[in-house]
């Protein structure tokens, strides 16, 4: 197992007005496509309805923000489903059992599934989901389900608590609130590296990976406004990562409720 560090290279406050979510509870991010470009899609409980914010990979432009589909107030979790083009959403408190599909062109719900007839989780904190599974939390334990919605077994991390899941290449990144670090898991289960979360250790509350945007356009810096930089700066694609990515380039997205905060960055073993 490596131990890595998160590199930070963009931030931006919470886009809505939350409060109590110091635990982390009620966040939830994910990166989708919109019409063909690739979008932050940020959630947190508020005191009004809930709303998906659509911010740029920069975190420094709003697109749009929708109510979330009537009749669903407890969105804990999301994960974009590349080949539908849909973000999925697991729910807790009554809804848990559920799941729902969305589309984020319209905001509207498009699709359900009830997961009932398996034994309930005791709290759900993290939901993702890959082109062919999704990964449902449930403290120290991950469950993991097809698309058609069979649960095809589970994992315990004995003194985890998970929070955030995310679908990333050959693999799944998670959120440990136990420890605020940031956890990587093989296609088998096993933890490969981790990497304490930035921010207040307080915090740790979800995560996301952007597996829209194609690796070789990504600046290690995403630039405002999205305008690039000059060749030699961090701020443009055909410049060197200084420190190098871990395994190739890639961008985390990571929720700290604490500080009501969302960094963007990426993993990297340079010290």
């Amino acid at each position: 197992m490596q131990t890595l560090r998160f590199e930070v290279t963009n931030t931006a406050p919470y886009p809505v007005t939350v409060s109590n979510q110091a635990d982390g509870t009620g966040a939830a991010i994910t990166v989708c496509a919109l019409e063909g470009d690739p979008f932050v899609a940020f959630l947190a409980q508020t005191p009004q309805d809930d709303e998906i914010v659509y911010l740029s990979l920069g975190l420094d432009t709003e697109l749009k923000r929708d109510v979330t589909p009537s009749g669903r107030p407890t969105v804990i979790g999301m994960g974009y489903h590349e080949p539908s083009e849909r973000i999925w959403c697991a729910s807790n408190g009554a809804q848990q059992s559920e799941v729902f599909a969305l589309d984020p062109l319209t905001g509207l719900e498009t699709d359900s599934m009830d997961w009932s007839n398996y034994p309930d989780p005791q709290w759900i904190e993290g939901f993702g989901v890959a082109n062919n599974f999704f990964l449902r939390s449930d403290r120290d334990k991950l469950e993991m389900f097809t698309m058609n919605g069979f649960r095809l077994g589970e994992r315990t991390y004995p003194g985890k608590f998970i929070q955030g899941v995310s679908s990333s290449p050959a693999s799944w990144t998670f959120v440990d609130r136990n420890a605020s670090e940031i956890v990587v898991i093989g296609p088998f289960g096993n933890i490969v590296a981790t990497a304490p979360a930035p921010g207040n250790p307080a915090g740790a509350a979800a995560i996301a990976y952007d597996s829209i945007s194609q690796r070789s356009n990504m600046p290690q810096i995403i630039p405002p406004q999205g305008i690039l930089g000059p060749v030699g700066s961090p701020m443009h694609p055909d410049t060197p990562w200084d420190p190098t990515p871990w395994l190739f380039r890639h961008r985390l997205y990571y929720v700290d409720a604490a500080d009501q905060m969302i960094y963007g960055g990426y993993l990297t073993a340079d010290p």
